[in-house]
């Protein structure tokens, strides 16, 4: 007897809705009580402005029965009553939208391990190499790219042409039958997806995480406005002033060869010398590109601003030649993202380390240190609040320390001892040293040559030497562990960051790249943990978190009563599996509260 084939969702015809919902059939066939999802929204752009209507249609599939309706309502029923929620990005976006608009519980949900986000899981199944750009991983790890990869099936037409044809994503007439089509295509390839996907412990702690993140980008952080605008008008005249300084001083050309002003002074081979002699008379050689010219790119940029960050004229100029390559300042970044008063920027975790990436604005951009910190005043507790912020201890010297399970490492963490203090007495006998310990100590753990750690310290080759040997001498189960993790990386076996997140390490470059990304990747886990550990009832009290430092806007009365929640909630024993001696990790406030996040910093 010949077995009949099953018809394919893309086997079936799609009428137009003349009805609020259409009824087929996927593919595969969902255990009871799953539910596989996609939403077809206006532009991105506009979740935050909550205006009816954003969310348009929506796509689910329940047993082998996928709805297409354009009623999200019944959406939020399907949700709440499903006992897991598949989707592809649907922490960063689907749920998101969902929540915003339909009132779901998103963070219970993720708690409750309820969400299985097939894009989430993707990247913990097969994690990128640790040199991929984040817009790279954005495209390996798509819902198009995904099914391909794992199925040899792709998204069903062209959404963006669509979009084209009828003047944006939210003029797509409902029952176009390509709408249609799309959308329920998507909803049965996440389906597939959802059932070819590992899971485990750590992936549905992330889902936990990246439900928080999600929560943090739904609070928003508030701006001061009338501040910002006086900030960014102040920006450019001093930016004007500069650009005039440069054309008369450096020949930078200002007008166009056949009149008017040049938008691209720099482009041209004049412009190009200008900008280089301007830079040289500030004593800075910049990076040059494959063909040996000098480059000024916005990579190149960042090299030097990273190199000369305590030079204001340095740093001034790198602005201008950064904003004719249409770079914008952080003030004009955050004015860009605007939404009312607030902005609400997204939280990447695709690093390959899972550190939190954040952006639009950027935040992890703006100073803390050096009065730089002025860059954070147009950043506003909410009315009748406070920001406090807390940051973790030394958390990636902790982290190694409880990964390599030094005794005599771990020691140096003890109560009430400072570790770079305690660094230098037992390299030198000297513990007026620590500065030279404290700017040694981080390179060293992470394997940076002896040349790398006199050009980033500042200290003398025999200095540098003489800490490399003292360290080694002092800790030899950190070295032993060092050198185990970099054997494994350069095996091409992937590392476990002490939680359960999975590592990949480039072979070639196994020697520096394997501890930094154990260190730094468990790092940002020690972080997650206490993220964790806050009382639902503070997380909408969450503004931002940046590397090591948590930022909350609390009401003014209970700000004492929050601030000992906090660093109750971020500092706990920790040891990764299998390992008997922990560390403790310690957690300390900001210098002050403050009304704004600028004040917290000032002394």
């Amino acid at each position: 007897m010949t077995a009949v084939e099953e018809p394919t969702l893309f086997d079936v015809p799609y009428p137009r809705l003349d009805h609020r919902t259409l009824n087929t059939r996927g593919a595969v066939t969902l255990p009871p009580g799953v539910v596989a999802l996609d939403i077809e929204t206006a532009s991105e752009d506009q979740m935050w402005h909550r205006q009816p209507g954003f969310i348009r249609l929506c796509g689910y599939q329940t047993g082998d029965r996928i709805t297409i309706t354009d009623d999200p309502a019944q959406l939020a029923d399907a949700i709440g009553r499903a006992r897991l929620v598949i989707g592809h990005n649907v922490l960063a976006f689907d749920l998101v939208a969902m929540a915003l608009h339909h009132s779901i519980d998103l963070l219970g949900m993720a708690a409750a391990g309820r969400v299985f986000d097939t894009k989430l899981a993707g990247i913990l199944n097969d994690p990128p190499a640790p040199g991929m750009k984040q817009a790279q991983i954005l495209r390996e790890y798509s819902l198009d790219s995904m099914g391909d990869r794992l199925l040899g099936a792709t998204k069903t037409g062209d959404l963006k042409a669509l979009a084209r044809q009828h003047g944006g994503f939210d003029r797509i007439p409902l029952d176009d039958e390509r709408y249609v089509r799309y959308l329920a295509g998507d909803v049965d390839l996440t389906a597939r997806l959802g059932r070819q996907l590992r899971t485990g412990p750590y992936l549905r702690r992330e889902h936990h995480v990246a439900a928080v993140a999600a929560r943090i980008r739904m609070n928003g952080f508030r701006v001061d406005v009338p501040e910002l605008e006086r900030r960014v008008a102040a920006n450019r005249a001093v930016r004007a002033g500069h650009l005039a300084d440069l054309s008369a001083r450096y020949g930078l050309p200002a007008a166009r060869k056949g009149g008017g002003v040049s938008k691209s002074p720099h482009a041209t081979a004049e412009g190009k010398a200008a900008i280089v002699r301007a830079f040289a008379d500030l004593g800075v050689r910049l990076p040059v590109t494959e063909n040996g010219q000098p480059s000024f790119g916005k990579d190149a940029l960042a090299e030097v601003a990273a190199v000369f960050t305590g030079r204001p004229d340095v740093m001034a100029l790198v602005d201008l030649v950064g904003s004719l390559n249409g770079v914008r300042t952080v003030y004009e970044t955050v004015q860009q993202y605007l939404v009312g008063d607030r902005v609400h920027p997204e939280i990447g975790m695709f690093q390959a380390s899972g550190r939190w990436s954040t952006t639009k604005p950027g935040l992890t951009v703006m100073g803390k240190r050096g009065g730089k910190y002025a860059e954070r005043e147009v950043f506003l507790s909410e009315p009748g609040h406070v920001l406090i912020s807390a940051d973790l201890s030394q958390v990636d010297a902790r982290a190694l320390a409880a990964l390599s399970q030094d005794p005599a490492y771990l020691a140096m963490f003890a109560p009430g001892l400072d570790l770079h203090r305690e660094v230098a007495t037992r390299v030198w006998g000297d513990p007026g040293r620590r500065d030279e310990a404290k700017a040694l100590g981080h390179g060293w753990n992470y394997g940076m040559s002896i040349n790398g750690l006199v050009r980033n310290a500042g200290v003398s080759e025999q200095v540098a030497r003489k800490f490399d040997a003292g360290m080694r001498a002092q800790f030899p189960g950190l070295v032993a562990w060092r050198d185990r993790v970099r054997a494994d990386g350069k095996a091409g076996r992937v590392l476990d960051n002490g939680f359960g997140r999975p590592l990949r390490v480039d072979p070639d470059r196994a020697w520096t790249q394997a501890p930094a990304l154990m260190g730094q990747g468990c790092a940002r886990d020690i972080m997650m943990e206490g993220l964790l550990r806050l009382p639902v009832e503070v997380v909408p009290m969450l503004r931002a978190v940046v590397h090591d430092e948590v930022i909350l806007s609390v009401p003014a009365g209970i700000a004492g009563d929050v601030e000992q929640t906090v660093l109750a909630a971020l500092s706990f024993p920790w040891a990764p599996a299998g390992g008997s001696l922990p560390v403790q990790i310690e957690a300390g406030l900001g210098e002050r509260r403050g009304v704004n996040w600028g004040h917290v910093y000032a002394k």
